[in-house]
């Protein structure tokens, strides 16, 4: 089974650390599950 996962932009359009950081804990739980 494929894992996708999204990262919704910030309302305000810049990226910010807590994007980054929830981008970085999705990427490796779907690095980790398929």
């Amino acid at each position: 089974m494929t894992v996708r996962t999204r990262i919704a932009p910030s309302p305000t359009g810049y990226l910010h650390f807590g994007t980054v950081r929830t981008g970085l804990f999705s990427y490796l739980f779907a690095k980790q599950n398929g």
